[in-house]
């Protein structure tokens, strides 16, 4: 019953968030459009300005993404600090086993994730 009431509430939140960023992105688009709509035709003639404004819309529309992952990160912290104080609780040898075991791939995932991205510098 729990696990059902889960999903419910994950799927609720989901549809929630896709709404929300529907409406963000339709309000930012009419928002654009009426700031354009007050301009000159010469601005639209001028490449740079166009690219500054299609690159202000596509910004504020991948922020709705980044604010959705940021939220999902936020969620899941808490339910593994919940997990964590539970298992810390009930077996905390268990805990110092789970520990052990996630440090080595828990390195070698940092250690490859950093070797992958081109612009450190060493």
């Amino acid at each position: 019953m729990l696990a059902a009431g889960g999903l419910v509430l994950g799927r609720a939140i989901d549809y929630c968030d896709t709404r929300l960023a529907d409406e963000f992105s339709r309000e930012l688009s009419l928002r654009l459009m009426r700031q354009a709509a007050g301009l000159d035709l010469s601005f639209f003639e001028d490449p740079g300005f166009y690219d500054k404004l299609e690159r202000a819309r596509a910004q504020a529309t991948d922020r709705i993404s980044l604010l959705t992952a940021a939220g999902s990160l936020f969620q899941r912290t808490i339910a593994l600090f919940s997990l964590a104080a539970g298992i810390i609780y009930y077996s905390p040898w268990l805990f110092g086993l789970l520990l052990l075991c996630v440090l080595p791939a828990f390195a070698g995932e940092s250690h490859f994730a950093f070797l992958g991205i081109p612009w450190r510098t060493n």
